[in-house]
């Protein structure tokens, strides 16, 4: 961020990581059926993205207040793929 910031770059849009825990790949591998959300995903998979996705929208509010006129805008990709997932029928069939 810091370099594009030097390059004039002041405005940026960050996507932070999906429901990695809801991947089929995630899901198929899973050995503990305790494990699942009542979504079939993979908590504890979700928990560790949830924890990634905290902390880069922290780095988004540092770089802000440090960067001046600099717009950083953390966009929840998360929330939104994990709504498509739980309430698929709200959405269409």
């Amino acid at each position: 961020m810091q370099t594009t910031y030097d390059h004039g770059g002041k405005n940026s849009w960050l996507h932070n990581t999906g429901p990695s825990g809801c991947l089929p790949e995630s899901i198929s591998k899973s050995k503990d059926d305790s494990d699942l959300d009542p979504y079939g995903c993979v908590m504890t998979l979700n928990n560790g993205a949830k924890e990634l996705n905290a902390r880069l929208s922290a780095v988004c509010d540092e770089l802000n207040s440090e960067l001046e006129d600099a717009i950083v805008v953390d966009n929840d990709i998360y929330s939104i793929k994990y709504d498509l997932i739980a309430n698929y029928s709200n959405y269409g069939e």
